[in-house]
């Protein structure tokens, strides 16, 4: 019995170590082999952990341990599973420090007399709306197709995959290296704006 557990945990790392090698040689069937195993590992506990935005976090995951491995920084199946971890743990810290200052902002927010306020944040708010517009502008047209239709107009993934006619991975990649690719432009812009204030 204990030499077929062993058996199975060999053939598990010899899959593991094929699949790390088709990845480092850019084959794109091996991501989509990838994202079902971090899919399985881990769904689970996102869900329980970060209840609606699993799916995100879960993506982020995947494109994670996808670059880690191109990048040698995982090398062996046995260091995959705690890689993951570490990659949740991060995240986990991400959205703690998210809400601390979410509820910081609010407080100080608060403090503001309500004139003010609206003055400084409609000033801000559009400034910041005219960044991520011109931003998200500079995407290729299916990322900014795809980032408009889910997050502007509220569209479900589904509803996108079927009318863009992407398959499901298709639709996780080009979402979450839009947004990627959003994030930082949006801080590009942002940055001289942000010097000069400081």
């Amino acid at each position: 019995m204990r030499v077929e557990c062993e058996s199975g945990a060999g053939d598990k790392q010899n899959k593991m170590s094929e699949l790390f090698g088709r990845i480092r040689l850019r084959d794109e069937g091996a991501y989509t082999e990838l994202y079902s195993v971090v899919r399985r590992t881990v769904s689970a506990s996102l869900r329980t952990e970060f209840g609606q935005d699993s799916e995100d976090v879960g993506h982020e995951v995947f494109m994670d341990a996808m670059s880690a491995i191109k990048a040698d920084v995982i090398q062996k199946p046995e260091a995959f599973i705690p890689y993951l971890r570490k990659i949740i743990h991060r995240r986990r810290i991400a959205l703690i420090t998210e809400k601390i200052h979410a509820r910081k902002a609010l407080e100080i927010e608060n403090t503001i007399p309500c004139s003010a306020q609206r003055a400084d944040t409609i000033v801000e708010v559009s400034e910041r709306w005219e960044d991520v517009q011109a931003s998200l502008r500079r995407l290729d047209p299916i990322k900014q197709e795809i980032l408009k239709r889910f997050y502007l107009e509220g569209q479900s993934g589904d509803q996108i995959i079927a009318e863009m006619g992407l398959t499901q991975t298709q639709f996780r990649l080009h979402k979450s290296r839009g947004l990627r690719m959003l994030a930082q432009r949006v801080e590009m812009r942002m940055a001289p704006t942000l010097a000069k204030a400081g």
